[in-house]
């Protein structure tokens, strides 16, 4: 207990009171609000109490029992100029009495000396009083034993015990002036009720100076009284700035948000500090600094390529950005060139208002098959002018594949006004004689509006969807409402899907049909039609990247050997010449000759020193599939297995065995036909056996389809 310890200062202090009030405090109520005996005049409390744990953050309730009541407890004016040292007393308020001649106290902490520069930042750097509590501080519990509050008839008083801070310094006794806080006590628990509070001051500054132009980078920073806790928001013309509205206020007073968002014209920018509930500050806002954003200077960005559109693909194209404005100054900064929206490499450095960018020959920055859209954007180094777009270049990259040609035929036999007419083109591949593969394309029929040289206009009228290659390189239209009367301008282009064909049109074919319905060429009397030499071709799915799996070998009971089988096509899917993953036949030859299908295979191999004999392999189970409408049908091809002793009597051959058993040593015949125009596919089964002493690993080998 430490009681009356300021006697003469308490004395001193009620006969100023008691005289003239000089001036009061405004307060931050909480729970209770404002005590009935306040405001007390100014002097001789001249400001309120702000309470910190250790981590220096603000706190407004606690415990009776701790030691010390807070980790630091700082008033929020200066009691006496010159003073070092801090002391925080707890006092019992009496009805009745002026508050300066209230006796009833204790001395709940030392009196340190501040500042303390081992406190958290912000109050390490104050020079307001400040008490570092310790843990041999009396406790408010003991305070409240000594000088119990007994009030008890609801005058305002009851539960309530006043703290406050005095100041005092070597050989200059205790401040007769005070910091002063309110707190209600609930059981064991201390809650701060009332303090009053110290007026704060924020001022604005901006960097850097206005005006500048719009998405410069504006730094606004508020300086607010020095070791105030709180926030600060940032307004224009009372709007809250987006990213701005809540910047803690640092150790050193001040709160910077850096904003690229305000808009062009004039700005009225202010900084609204809001103090930390429990803070004995009041809010402040400072005065509207005035900030002009200019709008920046137009630019225009052009785009040349060249070579010219269109080019084959791996075609180096070099893109060119020519950048200027009105006043034909000399900009600066960076162009980034696109490709249908995605980025060609990195922005290139604007030198003399020039940006120039070559694409590759291959890899991520080479023009892609089709038509791209390609842009440039240029954005400048200075806020002073504005980015800017060029105008989209369609830009055409065709297949560096085989050259193609498209014939067109119809047959105008019987044909007349709405009548349905059929209509095929054949897509061959000039390069490697043959037809293109189905599904490599599509062909788009038109009529009308072409003229001697096939060019497609804006008045030519498709005929339907694009056709997707049949089997043979064959498109096939069927004009169910028929043609009208007059004259008719018949082509068919061919765009490919894959980079393996290069596109191509087909010759124009002209008919009239006349009101009565009589179909006539409109040159020559007669329809032409090329007839192509064509191919023989075979075919599976299958690629190194992309191989046939066998599965997993299974030992069998015995121990004795392995075995791996699969189906090699699937006869219930009829639809393309690969979907259903075994051998596809096309002939599209001249004079619908024979053809026989053959394949071998290599040794198995692990990659190191397993080997598994070819002549393990057998093909059987083999069966033709026929396509409905196809001209090949039922007894058309003739087929047999593909056998293997090994298979057969499960007694693989070992790895040095020589011979042509199964698919192994030579062509092995499967499948032939007498007649063989038209496509079918050819189904079967893979099996193999392995010797038990085959080392564990993946195995692979080529199995090749030849067909002659």
């Amino acid at each position: 207990m430490k009681k009356l310890l300021r006697s003469v200062a308490t004395v001193a202090l009620a006969t100023v009171v008691t005289g003239t009030l000089v001036a009061g405090l405004a307060g931050t109520a909480h729970a209770a609000g404002a005590p009935p005996w306040e405001p007390v005049g100014n002097p001789p409390e001249v400001g309120g109490l702000t309470f910190y744990n250790s981590a220096g953050q603000v706190i407004t309730s606690g415990s009776t029992t701790a030691a010390p009541i807070a980790a630091y407890v700082q008033g929020s004016s200066v009691a006496r100029a010159g003073d070092t040292k801090a002391t925080l007393f707890a006092v019992t308020p009496v009805n009745g009495q002026v508050p300066g001649v209230w006796s009833h106290e204790d001395q709940l902490s030392g009196s340190p000396v501040y500042p303390n520069l081992a406190a958290p930042a912000a109050l390490a750097g104050s020079s307001l009083p400040l008490v570092t509590g310790t843990s041999g501080d009396e406790t408010l519990a003991t305070d409240i034993s000594d000088n119990p509050n007994s009030d008890g008839s609801g005058d305002g008083y009851a539960g309530l015990y006043v703290l406050r801070l005095f100041t005092s310094a070597p050989g200059n006794g205790s401040s007769t002036n005070y910091d002063e806080a309110v707190v209600s006590v609930s059981g064991t628990t201390w809650t701060l009720d009332y303090s009053p509070t110290t007026s704060t001051t924020t001022t604005l500054a901006t960097s850097p100076a206005s005006p500048q132009f719009q998405g410069t980078s504006v730094a606004l920073t508020a300086t607010v009284t020095a070791g105030v806790p709180g926030t600060v928001a940032f307004d224009d013309g009372g709007t809250p700035i987006t990213g701005a509205t809540s910047v803690a206020v640092g150790s050193n007073g001040t709160a910077t948000a850096d904003v690229t968002g305000l808009p062009i014209g004039s700005n009225s920018l202010t900084a609204v500090f809001t103090p930390t509930t429990g803070a004995a500050f009041t809010s402040s806002t400072s005065s509207a600094s005035t900030y002009v954003i200019n709008a920046p200077t137009a630019t225009n960005t052009a785009l040349s390529v060249s070579p010219a559109s269109p080019q084959n693909i791996g075609t180096p194209e070099t893109l060119t950005a020519t950048v200027s404005d009105a006043a034909s100054d000399s900009l600066a900064g960076s162009v980034q060139f696109l490709d249908n929206g995605n980025n060609l490499g990195s922005p290139v450095t604007v030198s003399a208002n020039q940006a120039t960018f070559t694409t590759t020959a291959t890899g991520v920055t080479e023009l892609p098959l089709g038509t791209d859209s390609l842009t440039a954007v240029f954005e400048p180094t200075s806020n002073a002018f504005a980015s800017s777009t060029s105008t989209a270049d369609s830009f055409v990259v065709q297949p560096l594949g085989d050259y193609t040609q498209t014939a067109l035929a119809l047959n105008l036999s019987g044909v007349t006004v709405g009548s349905p007419v059929t209509i095929t083109a054949d897509v061959a591949d000039t390069s490697n004689p043959g037809p293109v593969p189905a599904g490599d394309g599509t062909v788009q029929f038109y009529d009308n509006g072409t003229n001697a040289t096939n060019v497609i206009s804006g008045s030519s009228t498709a005929l339907g969807s694009p056709v997707t290659l049949a089997a043979g390189g064959v498109a096939t239209y069927v004009d169910s409402a028929g043609f009208a009367a007059g004259a008719h301008n018949l082509v068919a282009v061919f765009t490919t899907s894959t980079s393996a064909y290069k596109p191509s049109t087909s010759t124009n074919v002209t008919f009239a049909l006349d009101p009565s319905g009589t179909a006539s060429d409109s040159s020559s009397g007669n329809v032409n039609v090329g007839i192509q030499a064509g191919a023989l071709t075979i075919s599976t799915p299958y690629t190194t990247l992309s191989p046939f799996s066998l599965g997993n070998a299974v030992l069998n009971a015995g121990g004795g050997y392995y075995t791996a089988s699969a189906a090699f096509g699937n006869p219930t899917i009829k639809t393309s010449p690969t979907a259903n993953g075994g051998v596809s036949i096309t002939d599209t030859q001249a004079g619908d000759g024979a053809w026989t299908a053959s394949a071998q295979v290599t040794n198995f191999s692990n990659g190191g020193t397993g080997v598994i004999n070819g002549q393990n392999l057998a093909f059987l189970g083999v069966a033709p599939v026929y396509l409905t409408g196809n001209a090949l049908q039922s007894g058309s091809v003739t087929y047999n297995d593909v056998t293997s002793t090994a298979v057969t009597n499960d007694t693989p051959y070992s790895t040095g065995a020589t011979g042509t058993d199964g698919l192994y040593g030579a062509p092995h015949a499967f499948a032939s036909a007498s007649a063989g125009d038209g496509s079918v596919y050819v189904d079967g089964t893979l099996s193999l056996v392995a010797p038990s002493s085959t080392p564990a690993g993946t195995y692979s080998a080529t199995l090749t389809f030849t067909i002659a």
